[in-house]
């Protein structure tokens, strides 16, 4: 993965909430899909950010002290302990994250928007993650999943309330 592009957030027909991801690729031959995506509020000034992390087959070589090419054979040879081990190492690469997008809590009218979209997402229990892979060749790639949000629901639920409530936040 050369970059994430560009991530956009949105709301479907159905309420939920839609995050559109423009990722472009290292060429034909490059595997690395796989991206960090995450919801938090940062401050000064206080907004609802979409933060991502990509090129986690280079963070993730560095971070366990092996070659490239070796957690790429990895990766191709046993994805579940690739996984895992992005899984277990997911806060060091979340320091690595860059905000996508954003909603700036300045006004009411963003603060109903943050509100809406963590309260669509608390409702359903996900979110709809659609990615537009470009090889850089003219095959662009797509994909479409359903990411739930088991077990971070008070941490959405947290956002939440910091919607509702920006105006008596103080940073």
């Amino acid at each position: 993965m050369k970059q994430i592009k560009s991530v956009k957030l949105g709301m479907n027909k159905n309420a939920d909430v839609v995050l559109v991801a423009d990722v472009e690729m290292g060429g034909e031959g490059d595997i690395d899909t796989l991206f960090l995506c995450y919801f938090t509020i940062l401050a000064e000034p206080l907004r609802l950010s979409v933060l991502t992390t990509g090129q986690l087959l280079e963070k993730i070589s560095v971070i366990c002290g092996v070659g490239v090419e070796e957690m790429k054979q990895l990766m191709l040879d046993n994805p579940t302990q690739y996984a895992t081990l992005i899984q277990e190492n997911t806060e060091v690469l979340m320091d690595s994250g860059v905000e996508q997008t954003r909603i700036m809590l300045d006004n009411n009218e963003n603060a109903n928007q943050g509100r809406a979209l963590i309260t669509s997402i608390l409702n359903s229990g996900f979110y709809l993650q659609k990615t537009r892979f470009d090889f850089g060749n003219g095959d662009i790639q797509e994909q479409e999943q359903k990411v739930p949000i088991k077990g971070m629901e008070p941490t959405f639920k947290a956002m939440l309330e910091i919607c509702k409530k920006w105006d008596e936040v103080t940073v």
